[in-house]
């Protein structure tokens, strides 16, 4: 029975090793960001969003109307005004991602799902930057970066942890307990 149990522990240890190497560097990541800095740190900040549109978006108007010149159609689902790393910008929540834009600049940021694009006045892309915080987030919770196959995914590696713990506490102690069963 053991030598079952050893080979049930192998194979169940090779399935689940990508998925504990990638809950344990996303685990860290999520708990220790501080340690990542912010995004975009205030001297990207500077160099990407330049003063040169003062007032542009001073008001929840100007803003509405700018987001459906950029974005005819969609769909606002929240705004609200406040700091970014020392620059006054909007958050804007659209459909499928984020806008932010700075009240003094042409200059704005679109967060989705697998980016963060800077864009100037003109909607050229500037910079295109990975979104390892959202990345992250939906690695660690579905082991997968989308929900319908990465949850049923992450469910089956689930239950095997789960078989991986019960045999290593079956090989760690029945030997232990045989060994006291035969000293009494």
């Amino acid at each position: 029975m053991m030598r079952w149990i050893k080979i049930l522990h192998g194979w169940m240890g090779v399935l689940v090793l990508p998925w504990v190497i990638i809950f344990g560097l996303t685990g860290f990541f999520l708990n220790h960001q501080n340690l990542f800095g912010e995004w975009p740190d205030a001297d990207l900040l500077q160099q990407a969003l330049p003063q040169d549109s003062i007032g542009r978006l001073a008001t929840k108007e100007q803003v509405e109307s700018w987001v459906q010149t950029i974005r005819p159609g969609v769909e606002m689902k929240s705004m609200q005004q406040g700091d970014l790393n020392g620059v006054l910008a909007w958050q804007i929540e659209i459909t499928g991602g984020t806008l932010t834009a700075p009240v003094n600049s042409s200059s704005y940021f679109e967060v989705t799902q697998m980016q963060v694009r800077l864009l100037d006045g003109q909607n050229i892309v500037v910079r295109r930057d990975l979104n390892w915080k959202h990345i992250s987030r939906e690695l660690h919770v579905h082991g997968w970066l989308s929900d319908a196959p990465g949850t049923l995914i992450a469910d089956a590696f689930s239950f095997i942890l789960v078989g991986f713990g019960v045999s290593g506490l079956a090989l760690w102690g029945l030997p232990r307990l045989r060994r006291m069963s035969l000293r009494r």
